[in-house]
């Protein structure tokens, strides 16, 4: 059973979707419907960077879903839907993605990560826009599947660092830890070819 009732957690769902949660934690199919045709546009997202894969991507949001449905009722807090529904995505992820190794588009997620902590936007665009991002790709298909969660998350998703570390299970140290490893991985690929120095993730 997935349980989630963390109050160091500080997350705060909109009315129109706790009242969704609420409804579907009583049993209202067509509730969920809608909180399915709401979420599932970013769960592929999401599920496609951590797995690189249209097909696996499908499996695990399609998975993700009906685990939500089944366990729902052991969400405490609807304020913590977000939060828990991407911890059962991210394992889901793991799980069905394991013997399935493609490449991910991380320029994605660095360029979105770039313009947000505005650090040497520019450069990295530049960077992502030429032949170097395939190099990009390829550092990426070589990470090990907890960096790789990780990036996607912080970056692409804007979880904050606490919030990772109640998904995964770990310590906010671990988490901060796998940060900076997959940032120096990556970064590795792209400095050997100096077009930009380098840059440190923001903590949160």
């Amino acid at each position: 059973m997935l349980l989630y009732t963390d109050a160091s957690i500080k997350e705060v769902l909109s009315l129109e979707d706790r009242e969704l949660v609420e409804k579907v934690a009583n049993g209202d199919f067509e509730a969920f419907e809608e909180l399915f045709n709401k979420y599932k546009g970013t769960a592929m997202r999401t599920a496609y960077l951590i797995c690189g894969n249209k097909a696996t991507s499908e499996d695990i949001v399609q998975e993700t879903f009906v685990q939500c449905y089944l366990n729902i009722g052991s969400l405490k807090n609807p304020d913590y839907f977000k939060t828990w529904f991407y911890k059962i995505l991210t394992r889901m992820a793991w799980k069905l993605s394991k013997s399935d190794k493609k490449n991910v588009p991380i320029d994605e997620i660095f360029a979105k990560a770039e313009r947000e902590q505005n650090h040497e936007s520019d450069n990295m665009t530049k960077c992502l826009e030429s032949e170097t991002v395939e190099i990009v790709r390829s550092a990426v298909n070589n990470l090990d599947e907890k960096y790789r969660a990780v990036v996607v998350l912080y970056y692409f998703n804007g979880f904050s660092v606490k919030e990772i570390a109640n998904m995964l299970d770990v310590f906010e140290g671990t988490v901060k830890s796998r940060l900076f490893k997959a940032r120096r991985l990556l970064k590795g690929k792209i400095e050997s070819l100096n077009y930009f120095g380098g840059v440190s993730y923001e903590k949160r």
